[in-house]
C-alpha cells in the first residue's frame, strides 16, 4: 500500500510543483497570466478519503495572491475526476494498492497536469476556450468570462 500524499509529491515535484501542506503548486512567471497551477487534497467530510481539486490562479490579475491559495480563491477550479476519461472515482482513499496508485498518477500526468497547462496559455484561452469550456466539469470563478478575456487581450 501507498500513502496518496507520497504518491502525488514524487510525481509533481518531478514536474516542477512545490509541496506546502495538502497543496502543491506551480508558479510559471514568465507567461504573461503568470499562472499559478495548484492541485489539492480535500477530505470528504461524508466518506472515507480526499478529492482532488485542480485549479489555475492568475497572479498577474490580482498581484498578490492571497496567503493562502485555497481552491474557493482559485480563477479556474476542478476536480480531478471531471477531466477525460471518468475511470477514476472522485474520492480517493489515503492508502491505495500499487495498480491503483499507477492510474492516478497517469491520470494526473496524462490528462491533469496538459489541462493546467492549457488554462496557462494565453493563446488558447483567447482562441476560444473561455467561451467554450464545459460549466458541468470545469468552474471560472472570482472573475467574469468578459473581464478574464479583456484582461488577456489587453495583456498579451
Amino acid at each position: 500500500m501507498q500513502k496518496l500524499v507520497d504518491v502525488l509529491n514524487i510525481l509533481l515535484v518531478e514536474k516542477g510543483f512545490t509541496k506546502s501542506g495538502s497543496r502543491w503548486y506551480k508558479r510559471i512567471d514568465t507567461l504573461p497570466l503568470k499562472p499559478i497551477m495548484l492541485l489539492e487534497l480535500q477530505k470528504s467530510v461524508h466518506a472515507e478519503g480526499s478529492f482532488i481539486n485542480v485549479g489555475v490562479y492568475y497572479n498577474a490579475i490580482e498581484h498578490s495572491p492571497p496567503s493562502k491559495l485555497q481552491s474557493y480563491n482559485w480563477h479556474w477550479n476542478t476536480r480531478h475526476h471531471l477531466l477525460g476519461d471518468e475511470g477514476t472515482g472522485s474520492l480517493v482513499t489515503e492508502y491505495m494498492e500499487e495498480e491503483n496508485a499507477q492510474l492516478l498518477v497517469s491520470k494526473i500526468e496524462t490528462t491533469v497536469i496538459p489541462f493546467l497547462e492549457s488554462l496557462c496559455d494565453s493563446q488558447q484561452l483567447k482562441n476560444g476556450f473561455v467561451e467554450k469550456y464545459d460549466v458541468s466539469k470545469v468552474w471560472l470563478q472570482n472573475i467574469t468570462s468578459k473581464a478574464l478575456l479583456s484582461f488577456i487581450e489587453t495583456n498579451t
